[in-house]
């Protein structure tokens, strides 16, 4: 198991040991789909770069540039889930679920069809 720096801040601990396990798969050339709440706008410059430097990108919006809000609560409208992929893959068709469709969830359910 991949051990970070001890920090105080459950969230920071989180970014930190995700990263050391990114770049361990970036190093293994090893391709990777991963779904994720952030808790934030996927679309945020923060968040973008932070895939970025494991060559991954948010496979939904990247493909359709407009997103609906992915928590039902969410007032600022933002998608704060995503489907983070390598760059190697090649997204053919990506979306959301309504609430409705997403099953006993308050978020929306989130899809892509990958070519491999």
């Amino acid at each position: 198991m991949l051990q970070a720096k001890k920090t105080a801040n459950p969230r920071s601990r989180f970014w930190i040991d995700l990263g050391a396990l990114l770049n361990q798969c970036h190093e293994n050339n090893e391709t990777v789909i991963l779904g994720i709440d952030c808790n934030e706008d996927v679309r945020n410059s923060t968040i973008k770069t932070f895939f970025a430097k494991y060559d991954m990108q948010e496979a939904i919006t990247t493909k359709h540039k407009q997103a609906p809000e992915t928590y039902f609560r969410n007032t600022k409208k933002q998608a704060i889930d995503g489907i983070f992929v390598s760059k190697t893959l090649t997204v053919v068709k990506a979306g959301f679920t309504s609430y409705q469709e997403s099953g006993w969830s308050d978020h929306r359910a989130l899809w892509i069809d990958i070519e491999y």
